[in-house]
């Protein structure tokens, strides 16, 4: 039985000649809920995810220097007590040979097998680190602690073969940046004036660090 106001399969009556033209007129149906919007990331469309800021990638970077300490220790130790040696060997040279002394002995100590393979060895460690929980986790310790993780550049999970040349990467310019080498240098730059703030090694694994 249709309802008053209505023709059969709920139609509005109200051209039916014999309607009751006082009948009032069928009820609306609600409209849908309005969803949220997100913020638009610095240049990119509406809805987009929100790149990191360098200062949240910066503090990330400190929590997972502070977990690999000990990996640090490994190499900072060894090299400390051989530098402390070859002072105290040179403090007891003549005056006039102790600046050559020290500069030979420092050259020597920098090219230590046994001290280049602890420092590989490290940095091994390290891109393994960034690789496993990246690939994952979608993040290290210190980015999940700050609430990020990295993506694709088109915001999916990033999968592992470009997680791990993307840890290969970020190692490799760490360890030019540590030897002063402009190319470190350039991928702190880009991270800081880049659209979507991210490092040559994010541009070249084509990765994004975004805000979970």
């Amino acid at each position: 039985m249709s309802a008053p106001g209505t023709g059969p399969g709920g139609r509005s009556s109200r051209n039916d000649p014999g309607a009751d033209p006082f009948a009032p007129p069928p009820p609306r149906p609600p409209a849908p809920p309005a969803q949220p919007e997100r913020p638009e990331q610095p240049g990119g469309p509406p809805g987009a995810q929100l790149v990191a800021a360098p200062r949240e990638r910066l503090a990330a970077w400190f929590v997972d220097t502070v977990v690999l300490l000990p990996v640090w220790l490994v190499v900072a130790v060894p090299f400390l007590i051989r530098l402390t040696d070859v002072e105290t060997h040179v403090r007891t040279l003549p005056q006039a040979v102790q600046a050559q002394a020290n500069a030979d002995a420092v050259a020597t100590l920098l090219t230590d097998r046994r001290l280049l393979l602890l420092f590989a060895v490290v940095r091994l460690v390290m891109g393994l680190y960034q690789f496993t929980l990246v690939a994952w986790r979608g993040g290290t310790v210190g980015m999940l602690a700050l609430g990020l993780r990295v993506v694709s550049v088109g915001g999916s999970r990033l999968p592992a073969g470009r997680a791990a040349l993307r840890a290969a990467l970020a190692i490799w310019l760490t360890s030019t940046r540590q030897l002063f080498l402009p190319l470190g240098a350039l991928d702190v730059a880009l991270c800081l004036v880049s659209r979507r703030r991210q490092c040559l090694h994010d541009l070249l694994s084509g990765s994004l660090v975004v805000r979970r």
